[in-house]
């Protein structure tokens, strides 16, 4: 690390956990290692998403021995980015990390990826290099990872890695909510911000479970690119013109089988004919597709934006340290 231009960061990590009481020991340990190599002026935000196998205790055993950790318990599991979500409202830093609690993240990669911020860019990803995970686990991350991709045309390797570096003031201007802030690289990029990726190593998980099963996330992947589909590709201004040209589209294709069928009964069964109906049919056809696609997108939009004031009803408990010294001068 850099020390003369890290000296004055202060870093924020957030840390979902769900069931992974075997690894918080080792992770705590680690980042009690890393992080004052970093920055003197650090937090350790855990997000404790429903757990039931004792991470509630080991996690307010941290908070007792520690004036750098706050907690945070959720009633039961929500998701990952709910979690996430929870941790990015009460962090302090100038620079918010995120981190898995499975220790197949290594919180020693959290240094050059601040040092990235540091040269100067807004959001830093990390791009895992021999992955390990199950092969079909892989492969279907590259699948999606290729979908996207293409659909974005951001070029990215690893859209969904759970280690990143935030600047606070992206995290703000991006206003997200829920599963959208897994497509933070992406809402950034388009929204002009710095983004790049930097590799970071990966390990195998040792202790516990995957919390995905290939169900779980084959439904996942689709509901990201319906994710990138309409709050990306269909924002504001696309669905509004859905609309006008859905509407138009609609009103040429009825007045266009109207006056044919206006013309068959004047002509007394003359004139009009099948390609009137066809060109009306076809018309009416595709204004109502663009309505409904519109439709969908709104709802989609709607569902997401109302579950944010939801979800702040999720927390069971929050434990933070009012004087913490590790942010004095």
């Amino acid at each position: 690390m850099n020390k003369e231009n890290t000296k004055t960061i202060s870093l924020s990590v957030v840390v979902p956990v769900y069931n992974e009481a075997e690894n918080l020991p080792e992770l705590f340990l680690k980042l009690e290692e890393v992080l004052p190599g970093i920055t003197p002026y650090y937090d350790v935000i855990f997000v404790n998403d429903g757990s039931s196998d004792g991470c509630e205790e080991i996690l307010n055993g941290f908070f007792s021995d520690n004036d750098f950790v706050s907690i945070i318990h959720l009633y039961k599991n929500f998701g990952k980015t709910p979690a996430l979500e929870q941790g990015f409202e009460i962090a302090r830093g100038d620079i918010i990390a995120t981190l898995d609690s499975d220790l197949q993240n290594d919180p020693a990669d959290l240094g050059p990826m601040v040092d990235k911020l540091v040269e100067g860019y807004d959001l830093v990803s990390g791009m895992r290099q021999g992955r390990q995970d199950p092969r079909g686990k892989i492969l279907t991350s590259r699948l999606f990872n290729g979908i996207i991709r293409k659909t974005t045309g951001l070029r990215l390797m690893d859209y969904f890695s759970g280690m990143r570096c935030y600047r606070k003031k992206v995290l703000k201007a991006l206003n997200l909510y829920g599963d959208l802030y897994r497509f933070a690289l992406v809402f950034a990029h388009y929204d002009g911000f710095k983004v790049v990726e930097v590799p970071i190593s990966h390990n195998p998980r040792r202790h516990g479970d995957s919390k995905y099963s290939k169900y779980t996330r084959l439904k996942r992947g689709l509901s990201d690119l319906l994710i990138v589909l309409f709050t990306i590709k269909f924002n504001f201004r696309r669905n509004y013109l859905l609309g006008v040209w859905g509407l138009i589209l609609t009103g040429i294709g009825i007045t266009v089988l109207f006056l044919n069928y206006m013309i068959r009964i004047i002509g007394a069964g003359t004139g009009g004919g099948v390609v009137g109906i066809i060109v009306g049919g076809l018309l009416l056809f595709v204004g109502a597709q663009f309505l409904l696609i519109k439709k969908i997108a709104d709802n989609f939009v709607f569902h997401h934006q109302t579950g944010k004031n939801k979800r702040k009803k999720y927390i069971k408990e929050i434990l933070i340290h009012p004087d913490n010294k590790v942010w004095e001068e």
